[in-house]
């Protein structure tokens, strides 16, 4: 499991200095390119940038540059972390979510929803990895869901998602268990 926490660029997205982050993160990441969080962190804050740029409200932002490295790198995630099963569910998570930033839609859409199965394939008693599949369902054979234990939800999201940058606190919102 990831140790999501790095504390300069959680500091710098709590403190909404996303350019900033990026071009950290961005730089790190290409001394250290196969360091599967770094990829992730990088992917996902500019994945978010791209998807939220509306609502941050923020003129320092180009969502357009967040896109270019988002596409710039995406291939390489799928060369290096196709196995990984935190690269899969992350990333089929945002592709399934938003198809169209990636490419083709239906084509996309159908990848990211693989990406799940085959991250809960890889890792079917992992509580956050078994949410995200379920949650993607359709609602006849949603059944399942009740299997999963609010507070064994909650409790892993806590462990998993330590620190509070925006990774961190996106999935710990979205994921959380209400059921």
């Amino acid at each position: 499991m990831i140790n999501w926490h790095w504390e300069k660029v959680d500091t710098l997205e709590c403190q909404g200095k996303w350019n900033e982050a990026k071009d950290y993160m961005y730089e790190e990441w290409r001394k250290d390119s196969l360091n599967v969080k770094k990829y992730l962190r990088l992917s996902f804050l500019c994945w978010y940038i791209v998807v939220e740029s509306g609502c941050l409200n923020d003129p320092k932002i180009n969502s357009e540059e967040y896109e270019n490295i988002l596409l710039e790198i995406k291939d390489f995630g799928f060369k290096h972390f196709g196995q990984d099963s935190e690269f899969l569910w992350i990333y089929g998570y945002m592709v399934s979510l938003f198809p169209y930033y990636f490419g083709e839609y239906e084509e996309w859409e159908e990848k990211g929803q693989q990406m799940i199965y085959e991250a809960h394939q890889l890792r079917p008693q992992d509580s956050i990895i078994k949410l995200v599949y379920i949650r993607g369902l359709p609602s006849s054979v949603i059944p399942g869901i009740k299997d999963l234990e609010r507070t064994t939800v909650n409790e892993a999201l806590s462990l998993r998602f330590k620190g509070n940058g925006q990774l961190q606190r996106y999935f710990k919102e979205v994921l959380k268990c209400k059921i």
